[in-house]
């Protein structure tokens, strides 16, 4: 952002915002399957997005024994600007297949 001030203008940076690596978008997981973050790094709001480094990932750990939606929060931080970031990752319960009549699966 820029700041005017007097006679000239003062640029100043601009607050930080997450880059994530992988999908952003909802993952999805089956009951009981492992997750491995992929992370994310912040980077300068501005046209250029300089990289400023990973970002700190706030949740402590990924429940994924119990189906429904979960969200791992990550957060830049520049200076006094805090960027809070979230990631949904839906987890599953495994399908199930029922047979009917006589059949059998070998």
């Amino acid at each position: 952002s820029n700041e005017w001030y007097g006679r000239g203008i003062v640029v100043t940076a601009a607050g930080p915002t997450c880059d994530f690596f992988g999908s952003q978008a909802q993952t999805m997981l089956l009951r009981g399957e492992a997750w491995e973050d992929p992370g994310v790094c912040c980077r300068e709001n501005l046209a250029n997005g300089l990289y400023l480094g990973m970002a700190e990932r706030k949740s402590d750990s990924l429940d994924t024994l119990m189906p429904g939606l979960r969200s791992v929060m990550y957060e830049c931080q520049v200076a006094q600007e805090v960027e809070t970031c979230p990631r949904s990752i839906r987890v599953n319960s495994p399908p199930r297949i029922m047979l009917k009549g006589e059949a059998s699966v070998r």
